[in-house]
């Protein structure tokens, strides 16, 4: 069920008013990285994500962080002033987190948001219990997931509305828009709604 997060991390950068020339250069990475996947064989064993989404991902979300991030007990973690190196996780165990989001995304756009809740508590219990991380490292894993699921519910409808407040000159006003409607809102029916919905129903009472 995991996908690349190819379209939907190139369309936030645009929404979120991040120039359009590094939306596009991020457009492109993640493009070559969906092409390596699929030669890959171990592509497979990475959830279909490549090191390079992987760490695009978590750039953009590092670039996004704002001064203070919340664990999900509310407690505040300041950001700004601290060392990244307090935040940051392994690549594999950032790719495992942002495996578990794409589960909340799928969940969130077929309108089980009870699913996606239990999904990122779930994840949340487990790393927890597992006692390895710091409460930096705990908020950082929260707030990935959030823009994880940001990237894969993107809008592009939302975004067309958002150009305007950009600031951008004409032309590249009109690159955002382009660019806007490349993407497809994403859909669920009902049998992957059913899908979504047994695979984090096992997920949670594992």
């Amino acid at each position: 069920m995991t996908k690349v997060l190819g379209c939907g991390l190139a369309a936030l950068l645009v929404f979120t008013a991040i120039p359009v020339a590094l939306a596009q250069k991020a457009a492109n990475e993640v493009a070559v990285s969906k092409q390596g996947a699929a030669a890959n064989s171990s592509a497979k064993d990475k959830g279909g994500l490549s090191d390079r989404t992987v760490r695009i991902l978590a750039s953009y979300a590092w670039a996004h962080i704002p001064d203070e991030v919340s664990k999900p007990d509310g407690t505040r973690i300041p950001v700004r002033g601290v060392d990244i190196d307090k935040f940051m996780l392994s690549l594999e165990d950032t790719r495992r987190v942002v495996m578990v989001a794409e589960r909340s995304a799928q969940a969130k756009i077929c309108g089980l948001n009870d699913m996606e809740r239990a999904n990122h508590d779930k994840m949340m219990k487990v790393e927890q219990d597992s006692k390895r991380w710091s409460n930096e490292q705990l908020a950082w894993i929260h707030w990935l997931h959030e823009i994880t699921v940001k990237v894969r519910v993107f809008d592009p409808a939302e975004a067309s509305k958002r150009v305007d407040e950009m600031g951008l000159d004409d032309k590249e006003k009109k690159k955002a828009l382009e660019d806007a409607k490349r993407f497809k809102k994403p859909t669920c029916n009902d049998e992957k709604r059913k899908e979504v919905r047994r695979v984090i129903e096992e997920f949670v009472s594992s």
